[in-house]
């Protein structure tokens, strides 16, 4: 094969085995191409087809157990379905730059892949892409991506960080299923993070206990943007390093569980006590002071409140402040 210095051809895929043997494609691998030749000489795999490889197709390389490490050309825009799934001892793969779909399951199983990094240009991920992948210890999700699938990364045990860019605008459930060793979110924009759409609790990768990181620097102060109305359900379900939260008057509604189980929450600032008593929550374990955390206004605590006459109180919006009031 070319060394590492010479332009890959669009027409070819190079790859490196375990056993020196040439890796055997399925058949239509790539989108009706036929392969010219498939050669390995001194430790490295070129297969050679008639015209530019844009896809790479489902099935492809799947359970090709001799298969260690895959280079992609730049034409390739598409990986379809379980192309490389159970591909047991894959440990690296180069994805082109000009990649933009990533197919359910292409990864699904490859326990020796320990990095990922996914090339901005991809727009569209799709669900289990990376399930199993129980070495797989860090992920970079590009920029311009908007949904974290079902399931994307079910079962990734060694998952210890992952960036999620401020375009994400849904996580869906099952996410980060199992994803027992993730300690470290790190987010770039904390407006696009208080609005995202999370499916239920498990979709937020906090509640794995994972820090979060904005910009970073570890968070254990939250203060809540001026831009921030709406604090969406699950927001911090889980963010055990919490220990501080400022809000501001203009914030209208608080989600369902968008605090829960952070049980090191002491405190809460607050600058409008009228603002923060039109708040209403549907649940009492929807207000952030329930986690036994004090209420301060203006840098002061607060242990009693006297509501005036006509003024209303929601529903559970005093929590478990000193004591309730009475008009």
């Amino acid at each position: 094969m070319r060394s590492p210095q010479t332009k890959q051809p669009n027409n070819e895929i190079w790859y490196t085995t375990n056993d020196g043997e040439i890796v055997v494609p399925q058949n239509g691998a790539f989108n009706g191409l036929t392969i010219l030749s498939n050669s390995y000489m001194d430790g490295k795999g070129v297969i050679t087809l008639d015209g530019p490889v844009c896809e790479v197709g489902a099935f492809a390389f799947s359970e090709c157990d001799n298969l260690e490490g895959i280079h992609l050309s730049e034409s390739v825009e598409t990986i379809k379905a379980d192309a490389f799934r159970e591909c047991h001892n894959l440990t690296h793969i180069t994805l082109p730059q000009g990649l933009k779909t990533i197919g359910s399951g292409v990864f699904n199983g490859c326990k020796s892949l320990c990095e990922i990094v996914v090339p901005d240009s991809v727009e569209e991920i799709y669900s289990c892409a990376f399930g199993r992948c129980r070495n797989l210890k860090s992920v970079t999700l590009p920029k311009g991506f908007t949904t974290i699938r079902e399931a994307l990364f079910w079962d990734c045990r060694s998952l210890e960080s992952i960036f999620i860019p401020s375009s994400v605008r849904i996580i869906e459930e099952f996410a980060f299923e199992d994803c027992t060793g993730l300690r470290r979110v790190d987010i770039d924009d904390l407006v696009s993070w208080c609005s995202m759409e999370l499916f239920r609790y498990d979709s937020n990768p906090l509640h794995l206990g994972a820090d979060l990181y904005l910009g970073g620097v570890r968070v254990t102060h939250i203060t809540i943007p001026e831009e921030v109305t709406t604090i969406n359900c699950f927001a911090f379900c889980g963010f055990a390093a919490l220990e501080r939260l400022t809000l501001h008057g203009g914030i209208t509604a608080i989600g369902s569980d968008a605090f829960m189980d952070c049980n090191n929450l002491k405190r809460i600032d607050i600058a409008d006590l009228e603002s923060w008593c039109r708040l209403e929550f549907s649940q009492a374990d929807y207000d952030p002071l329930m986690t036994d955390a004090d209420l301060y206004l203006n840098g002061e605590i607060i242990t009693d409140i006297d509501i005036v006459e006509g003024e209303w109180l929601f529903h559970y919006a005093i929590g478990s402040v000193g004591r309730w009031p009475s008009r």
